[in-house]
């Protein structure tokens, strides 16, 4: 479970969710899935009890705590809508946008590698130009560091790729793997 503060436009997560889903990842209906370790996660939301609720095998059990950490950041549980919209709504422009759409949140990644990669894909591309490029790379490479580093500039680069921004994504999965880069954040 997953608590939120309401409003929660969950409707919309979702279809953003699904326009760049990658090969781990689908919305079915109201329900966001996710492969994580060789198993399967849903997510789903629960209105009337302002939480997202988070189904996993047992397998999973020993990663609830990190399971639930990257739901909260890829659904933005953590934003107060009611301090966004009293810093926003006085704007001429922002204003009836947020009071026609409330509980609107900003949609992250599963974790900083996978948005890293997203950033790098996106390079002078449109939105679903990207999420084509990330499905290839899922599925013909894989999405952790160590796929990445374990692959060639050249393999990166048959998913439809400049050579510079292939031999980049490939020196970042190394960096990454290696440990010389550390893409998580430090705790305060």
């Amino acid at each position: 479970r997953a608590d939120y503060r309401p409003p929660f436009d969950w409707e919309t997560l979702l279809h953003i969710l699904h326009g760049r889903a990658t090969l781990l990842e689908r919305v079915e209906g109201d329900t966001y899935y996710r492969k994580v370790k060789g198993h399967e996660i849903a997510v789903y939301n629960v209105p009337d009890k302002n939480h997202l609720s988070i189904r996993m095998p047992a397998e999973l059990s020993r990663y609830s705590h990190a399971i639930v950490r990257r739901v909260r950041a890829l659904f933005d549980l953590d934003a107060n809508p009611l301090v966004i919209e009293q810093a926003l709504g006085a704007d001429p422009m922002l204003g009836p946008l947020i009071e026609k759409y409330p509980g609107q949140r900003v949609p992250g990644c599963w974790d900083s590698f996978e948005l890293t990669l997203r950033v790098v894909l996106g390079q002078q591309v449109s939105v679903a130009g990207a999420s084509t490029l990330m499905r290839r790379l899922c599925g013909q490479v894989g999405m952790t560091a160590k796929t990445i580093a374990a692959s060639s500039p050249e393999t990166i680069a048959a998913i439809g790729l400049p050579a510079a921004r292939a031999a980049a994504i490939w020196n970042l999965g190394h960096l990454v793997q290696n440990g010389t880069l550390n893409l998580d954040e430090p705790n305060p």
